[in-house]
């Protein structure tokens, strides 16, 4: 009896982790994580000045939606965005049979696409585990000098991260395109295509010869 009680003893959570987990369980109840992911975001692409007054008034525009749809009479369901970020959101159906992606790289592979995504905002949340699945499902896209890897305007599919080469980005605002920038083996884009599933806001060609690593937004 004594063992058994000792046995039970062993197998109830501990203070901390009760108290883990009930934090964790407030979290994910009050989507505090994808706010908190979804204001970084919409930080990195506005880059103001005063960054305490962007985010007083992105929560105050948050505040004020979240009162609208309390009040609001009940609506037909509709698709809305995976944890107020990504553009698509799947059934509880399409979830049950999703099939994990794994597509076969190396640990030298593994380790610079594991680099190339360690400041990465949308990769930051992630647990260890969770990541590495994510990197698993990243599928190989080969470029040769010259060819478009995305045109500006198209829907968002892919994130892509360089593996090897450099790929350039144009951007048409009023008139033709005009070169922007380049983005050398390591970097990364497509990321806002990617979660929101705006329009590509530019083109992006192959300079070199590139090997991509992709990744598709339901994976994401």
């Amino acid at each position: 009896t004594f063992l058994k009680s000792q046995k039970k003893s062993s197998e109830l959570a501990t203070p901390r982790q009760m108290t883990e987990a009930a934090i964790q369980q407030y979290l994910a109840e009050h989507q505090v994580e994808a706010l908190l992911k979804d204001v970084v975001l919409k930080l990195c692409t506005a880059k103001p000045e005063n960054v305490h007054e962007f985010i007083r008034d992105y929560m105050n525009d948050k505040l004020a939606e979240h009162t609208a749809e309390e009040n609001a009479p009940p609506a037909p369901q509709r698709a809305n965005r995976r944890g107020a970020v990504s553009a698509s959101v799947m059934s509880q159906d399409e979830a049950l049979h999703y099939e994990k992606k794994v597509v076969p790289k190396d640990a030298a592979t593994m380790m610079a696409l594991q680099k190339s995504v360690s400041g990465n905002v949308l990769f930051t949340h992630l647990e260890a585990d969770e990541l590495t699945h994510v990197l698993d499902a990243m599928f190989l896209v080969t470029k040769a000098a010259g060819e478009t890897v995305m045109q500006q305007g198209d829907e968002g599919d892919n994130f892509y991260i360089i593996g090897e080469g450099t790929v350039e980005v144009w951007i048409a605002k009023d008139g033709p395109a005009e070169k922007f920038s380049e983005i050398n083996e390591g970097g990364s884009f497509g990321e806002l295509a990617l979660i929101y599933g705006t329009p590509r806001a530019a083109t992006i060609k192959a300079k070199t010869a590139v090997k991509l690593w992709a990744i598709d937004r339901d994976t994401y």
